[in-house]
Order: C-alpha cells, then sequence, then structure tokens
C-alpha cells in the first residue's frame, strides 16, 4: 500500500511540476492584460444530485434531436479558462483526446506541445489543466462553463451527446497567479487554433485589444473556427474584447422574463442574448458537485452549445452561415427592454427554432426576417428580375447599417435601391458598395431592391444589417450652423415628423454691418411654454439680448434685429413635440 502511495505521488507530482518552452508562434506580441472573467454571485453546493432547477434549458426549448448528425466526426469545443476538473461527472465523458499524442515527455504529433493528450496549460507550459489543489474554490470557471455546455448538448442528443461533441480544456492562468483573471487568454487561442478546434469559447475579456490579438483571432476565423465570446458584467456599452472584435459571436445576458440582465453590458457590438440568471452548472470542489452563476459566462456558454448543435448538423456551413443560423433563429426581445432596443442583437437564444429550422431541411437563407434587429439578406441572379426585401424592426429613432459580408461573381451585374418612407431613394452599383463595404440609411423602415443585370453570369452575395439607434437629440439638427446669405431659409430639420426631443440646436446668421435682419415665419407648432425659438441680437445667448421668444401653435409676428448679426436657439424637452418651424430671413438697409 506504501508503495501504491509513493508511485501515485510521483506521478502526480511528475504531471503538476514539468515544465517545457512555449511555442514562439504564440508568445510572440501578445498583450499582458488581465481578462476578468464574465460571470459572478457564485453559490456553491456540494450535493451529489443534480441541480434542481435547469430552466434555461425549458426556457430556449431545448429538446431531443431527431435528426442524426450530418458531420462524421465530432465538433471539437475549444474553452479556455481557468482549470477544469476533468473527473467531474458533466464533463469527463465529454473530454477531448489527442490519441496522436503519448504521455512520455515527448512531441508525439509533432505540434509543439508534450503529452498535450488532454489540452493544455498555456499560462504554465505544461498539460495539466487542472486547478491548484489549494485553490479548488477560485479556479471554479472553467469547469462550470464546461459543465454547462456538455448538459445543454445532453439535452438534445441524450447519453450519445458525448460522441458527438468533443471539449478542448485550455487553462489560460497561472497556478500560483495572484488573481483569478484570464491572463494568456489570446495565447490559448493559438492552440485551439493548433488542435483544429471547430469553436472557441471565450467567458472573459477586457476594454483593449491589440493589434496583434485582432489578427490572431482573424486567423481563427480564417481557419473557418467559430469564436463565441461574453459581452462582459459591467452593465454598460463600453466596447468588450474579444466579443468586440470582427467576426466574433458576442453573447449578453437575459433573465427568466427575457430582461436584459441587470450586470450584462449592451451595445451594437452584441449579436445574441442567452440566459444568464441563476444559471446550475458543475463545481470544481468535487465530481458531482453543483453550482449556480449569473453573468455573460453561463449565457456564451449556453450559446456556444447551440452553435455546436449548429455546426454538427450544417458541417459545410461558414461561420457566418452559424452566425446567421443563430440570429435568424433567435427570438426578438427589444419590445421587452425599451431602454436597450438595437443593443441586445438579434434576439434571445431559442434552441427550439434551431432545432425546427434543422429538422425542415430549408436553407439558412429562409431565415430572412424582416422585424429582427439584426439579421442578413441573401441575393442571387438567377433570373433577371427585380428582388426585394423589407426591413421594419420594432423601436422608433432608429437607422439601418447594411454591410456587403460575401460576394461572388461578377459585382458589374447588379444594382442595390434603398427606398424609404421619409428619404429620397438611394442607388448604388454592387461594384461600388464591394469598395465602401458598408451603408448606413437613417431610417428603420427599408425597401431593399437588386435589380440584376446579366441573368446569364451568375452572382451570389450575402448582406448583413443590424439597427442603429440614432440619437434622438440629434435626429434634425445640432450644434450651431452658420448663415451668412442676405437671405435665406431656416428651418428645424424635422419635415413633415415631430421635431426631436431633449433637442438643443443654434443657428448664427451674419449678414455685413449697416444691415439689420427681418425674419417672417412660416410655419410653427410648438409645445406651449416648453420648446421655445429664441432670437438673440449678436452671438450668444445673454438674456439683455433677447428680441423674442416664441412657442405654441400659432404663426409668430415678424421680427426685426438692432444688429447685424443673430443667433436662434432652439430648445425642447422630451415630453411633446410639435410639428416644429420654418423661417424666412432677408437682410435689410
Amino acid at each position: 500500500m506504501k508503495l501504491l502511495c509513493f508511485l501515485f505521488c510521483f506521478l502526480f507530482c511528475i504531471n503538476l511540476n514539468y515544465t517545457q518552452a512555449i511555442p514562439a508562434a504564440i508568445n510572440a506580441s501578445v498583450s499582458n492584460t488581465n481578462w476578468k472573467l464574465n460571470s459572478i454571485n457564485t453559490v456553491f453546493q456540494n450535493k451529489t444530485d443534480s441541480c434542481d432547477n435547469f430552466w434555461f434549458l425549458s426556457f430556449v426549448g431545448s429538446r431531443i434531436i431527431k435528426a442524426l448528425p450530418k458531420s462524421k466526426k465530432p465538433i471539437i469545443i475549444a474553452v479556455i479558462d481557468d482549470g477544469f476538473r476533468l473527473t467531474h461527472r458533466d464533463i469527463a465523458a465529454f473530454l477531448y483526446h489527442n490519441t496522436n499524442e503519448k504521455i512520455n515527455s515527448l512531441d508525439d504529433d509533432a505540434n509543439g506541445y508534450k503529452d498535450d493528450y488532454t489540452g493544455w496549460d498555456i499560462s504554465d507550459n505544461d498539460a495539466n489543466v487542472t486547478p491548484p489543489r489549494d485553490k479548488l474554490k477560485e479556479y471554479y470557471h472553467g469547469t462550470y462553463l464546461c459543465g454547462l455546455i456538455s448538459n445543454v448538448l445532453k439535452s438534445c442528443y441524450g447519453d450519445k451527446a458525448s460522441d458527438y461533441f468533443k471539449i478542448v480544456p485550455i487553462k489560460a492562468i497561472a497556478d500560483r497567479a495572484d488573481r483569478t483573471y484570464i491572463k494568456d487568454g489570446y495565447k490559448a487561442i493559438a492552440y485551439a487554433i493548433a488542435v483544429h478546434a471547430d469553436i472557441i469559447c471565450c467567458a472573459w475579456g477586457s476594454n483593449v485589444i491589440t493589434a496583434e490579438e485582432k489578427e490572431l483571432l482573424k486567423k481563427a476565423s480564417d481557419a473557418g473556427i467559430i469564436i463565441l465570446s461574453s459581452a462582459g458584467n459591467f452593465n454598460n456599452s463600453l466596447e468588450h474584447y474579444p466579443a468586440a472584435a470582427e467576426d466574433i459571436i458576442a453573447v449578453g445576458a437575459v433573465d427568466s422574463l427575457n430582461k436584459k440582465a441587470a450586470i450584462s453590458n449592451f451595445g451594437r457590438f452584441l449579436d445574441l442574448s442567452a440566459p444568464g440568471a441563476n444559471i446550475c452548472g458543475a463545481s470544481s470542489l468535487n465530481d458531482s458537485g453543483i453550482i449556480y452563476k449569473n453573468g455573460t459566462s453561463p449565457a456564451v456558454a449556453i450559446a456556444t452549445a447551440a452553435a455546436a448543435i449548429i455546426k454538427i448538423n450544417l458541417p459545410k456551413k461558414k461561420p457566418i452561415e452559424i452566425e446567421e443560423t443563430l440570429k435568424g433563429t433567435a427570438i426578438e426581445i427589444d419590445s421587452l427592454n425599451p431602454t436597450y432596443i438595437g443593443r441586445l442583437g438579434a434576439g434571445v437564444l431559442s434552441i427550439k427554432n434551431i432545432i425546427d429550422f434543422i429538422e425542415s431541411g430549408k436553407e439558412v437563407k429562409s431565415l430572412y426576417n424582416k422585424g429582427k434587429q439584426e439579421g442578413f439578406i441573401s441575393f442571387f441572379n438567377t433570373k433577371k428580375e427585380l428582388k426585394e426585401w423589407e426591413i421594419n424592426p420594432y423601436g422608433a429613432n432608429l437607422g439601418i447599417e447594411l454591410n456587403l459580408e460575401y460576394l461572388t461573381g461578377e459585382p458589374k451585374n447588379g444594382t442595390f435601391k434603398f427606398i424609404t418612407k421619409n428619404n429620397t431613394p438611394i442607388q448604388i452599383k454592387l461594384s461600388e458598395w464591394q469598395k465602401q463595404k458598408k451603408i448606413f440609411i437613417d431610417d428603420k423602415n427599408i425597401v431593399v431592391q437588386f435589380i440584376p443585370a446579366n441573368a446569364s453570369k451568375k452572382i451570389f452575395g450575402r448582406i448583413s444589417y443590424e439597427v442603429i439607434p440614432i440619437d434622438s437629440t440629434i435626429l434634425y439638427c445640432k450644434g450651431k450652423n452658420y448663415y451668412s446669405e442676405l437671405n435665406d431659409s431656416i428651418t428645424d430639420g424635422s419635415g413633415t415628423l415631430t421635431y426631436a426631443g431633449n433637442c438643443d440646436c443654434k443657428w448664427q446668421i451674419n449678414v455685413p454691418e449697416g444691415y439689420r435682419i427681418s425674419f417672417d415665419f412660416l410655419e410653427f407648432d410648438t409645445e406651449a411654454k416648453t420648446d421655445q425659438v429664441y432670437l438673440f441680437d449678436g452671438e450668444y445667448t445673454i438674456p439683455d439680448y433677447a428680441i423674442a421668444r416664441f412657442s405654441g401653435p400659432d404663426i409668430p409676428p415678424a421680427v426685426i434685429s438692432r444688429t447685424n448679426k443673430v443667433l436662434i436657439w432652439f430648445i425642447t424637452d422630451n415630453k411633446i413635440n410639435g410639428k416644429g418651424w420654418k423661417l424666412n430671413y432677408k437682410a435689410v438697409k
């Protein structure tokens, strides 16, 4: 017995303490930023039974999938985090094993890593990805994420799930780190590329990113790897990396009522939302323990599992098409979150809709939905006829940004036209759009038309679009505008619409000395005694220099200044907005 114990300790110590040089390709030019884990409010339970509440599984509509996976090989999911309890019952069966590697202190598969049979510890340069024995409670995050991913997959494939999906654990924090911040996350992405991962889950982040780190993300994307990242837990709209980087699927968190989770970040960079409140998963303390957590970490883990389900059923689809499927099947939640319209992604994840779509056998392009906050349009010229799509998402004070994501064929063979209710139609040749990539339309209700030029020469493309909230305070006028002509017209800018709330706009008129300025209002309709149009002699809003102040529904009388300079000031609140005003001015001797 003593001999057995001695051998166990000896082997364990060898596994913990041997080191090797990390490949130069990973070490080069990656920042030393500390990356915060995106989950909080951990409640440990050393229970050995199952989670009491898997509410999020029914919430996203998870169920057993009838169709067999179309991929002939397992989907490899790389999880980059703080450590992994490999013996936990929710994880053990899902672990990826590098069968080309043996535990012999040699790099058998010549990939630059010795003995990387089950993942790699980037920070300590060894093959031991388990948490330090004296820090099991602190290094819990990776175990929790892996257990959560596995449970979502089991809810769709039962006991067969571990045959179809494998998890590569990549540890990116040193055993003796003084804080549980992911410091080597991007180095870990390089390892995920080396082991040919299909999907990478990053539940950590920061508000900075270097050019080298962006390049590493691009390398992963170019390799066809799908990367999902949590949006962060600071309840702000600041860009959070890697989530906000190009080609990354950024995931925010919602609660059981489809409301934005109180701690979740939000913003234009979000692509999707997923459950992130009171989510039960695996504990690092023992092989059957559980914990409950909140935040964008569990949200991105759930979304990662959903992406893996799409990938195994649509194995030939590119990452952009996997993202298109996630967004196209998501459920709109902006109407439940009016404060965050256009800043929660395409909607909340729906595994039910994903499964229904997979079992329908339809093409990804069929997921187009005019009411989505984010979406895709696929176009082609099989016939020389006009093709048309409408975009009309929920909300007000919105614009739409359209991005030409993908194009094959001859770009001369087509023209796009964008028709809105409030603006002159915009027309652009496809070859011109290919150069500038993005187009912004300051209206949320758009009819997009594609007019093919030559049906005999095939062309196919994909456009992504997203809602852009417009600052209502500068919707029709902003800042200070200058006029020097002897006569001209000035308006609040709202046209046939009502003016914006909380606006603060000025117009400075300067004509030559020896002149005064006369004003003749043609239209006038503002909230009485509240939304005011002021006229001041000179260039400043000094009360003693005031010529007139107008509000209400009546056309004001004619006014003439005392000097050759007049400042017009229009200021409103955010309650009742009228139709605005229009005036003519003229310099008079």
